[in-house]
């Protein structure tokens, strides 16, 4: 189902009874993907969109091996989760394997990954490496990410397929310097220059990413002191960037694993590659499906314009139909007993 012809169907007197029929007709005849073993989430499996992937730019279904083809011959693809859905990692991994040992892919960066842990990562085409000793050498359950287990497929696949594993955030330092005094404090001005941080995002871009964060914390922050964060977010976007372009020019083609927010091409790392001359990429967003809605085009991000700000979305079941703004008071609450920060976002 396009926008073109949900926007005829609307103009009708009889719209609101065809959309509904159109747009489940167009999912009956939708392919669904899974992935291997069967979906690991249980919430809203039997969801009409569970399954399907939806090309943004055509408006319009299509099946796996299509889109699978179309990554294949992308310089970069980003691949955006939320981190802790388990099918997520299980579709990245197939993914990575499939790039990996057919396509030439050669490198995976990780946002879960700082330059600090490069040092404890297995050089490319290492054999027999020990992944749970790994997740210990990177210190991977002290840092706030979701288990081991749910991501460590990703790192099996990538080491299977002799590709090289790197870091693509930042380093604490220079993000905490930042939401404290800027990116100049960050950065110098070659290296903010270097990075394409040297140019404001365009006003209404920065606008709508501090209306996501201010979202994000719930009303718990005013938004005077959220306006720090635009800048960690774009220094990290560029960090990743930067980690792809490197892996690219001294490996090959490189995939991204990273949070939905990291790769929208309107504010996040994708923009940094485009300013960079690097704008060989595809996107591919795993959505979860939300009882409300049944129309993909419902799912999709998009720039000020109103275009796509990703090439493809995969959707998936939930992990949990929990308020996210009570769980982020619950994160809170155990901040103050514990000092610990909250999980990464």
């Amino acid at each position: 189902m396009t926008q073109r012809l949900i926007a005829a169907v609307r103009t009708c007197a009889a719209g609101l009874v065809l959309l509904p029929l159109l747009i489940g007709a167009a999912l009956a005849e939708a392919p669904t993907a899974a992935p291997a073993g069967g979906w690991r989430t249980e919430i809203l499996r039997d969801h009409p969109l569970t399954g399907r992937l939806y090309d943004l730019t055509a408006e319009r279904f299509a099946d796996h091996v299509t889109v699978l083809d179309d990554l294949a011959g992308a310089r970069f693809v980003l691949l955006g989760e939320k981190h802790d859905n388990p099918d997520h990692h299980a579709l990245q991994a197939e993914i990575v394997r499939r790039l990996g040992r057919e396509d030439g892919f050669a490198a995976v960066v990780f946002e879960m990954l700082s330059p600090e842990q490069a040092d404890a990562l297995p050089a490319r085409g290492a054999a027999g490496v020990d992944l749970d000793a790994l997740a210990q050498a990177i210190e991977w359950e002290t840092r706030g990410w979701p288990d081991w287990p749910a991501y460590r497929a990703i790192f099996a696949e990538a080491l299977a397929a002799r590709m090289a594993l790197r870091p693509g955030n930042p380093r604490r330092e220079a993000v905490l310097a930042t939401v404290r005094e800027g990116l100049a404090a960050a950065m110098d001005e070659a290296e903010r220059a270097r990075f394409a941080l040297d140019r404001p995002l365009d006003p209404a871009d920065a606008a709508r990413l501090l209306d996501q964060i201010e979202a994000a914390h719930c009303g718990y922050a005013p938004r005077d002191r959220l306006a720090p964060m635009v800048d960690a977010q774009r220094l990290k976007d560029a960090a990743l960037a930067d980690a792809l372009i490197a892996a690219s020019a001294e490996d090959g083609p490189a995939v991204l694993i990273a949070g939905g927010g990291h790769v929208r091409r309107d504010w996040a790392a994708p923009l940094y590659l485009a300013r960079r001359g690097a704008a060989e990429s595809r996107i591919l967003l795993f959505v979860e499906v939300a009882p409300e809605s049944e129309d993909p085009a419902a799912y999709a991000p998009r720039d000020s314009t109103g275009s796509p700000a990703a090439d493809y979305l995969w959707f998936t079941p939930r992990v949990d139909l929990d308020d996210p703004c009570a769980r982020f008071a619950q994160q809170l609450e155990r901040m103050k007993t514990s000092g610990d920060p909250p999980a990464p976002e």
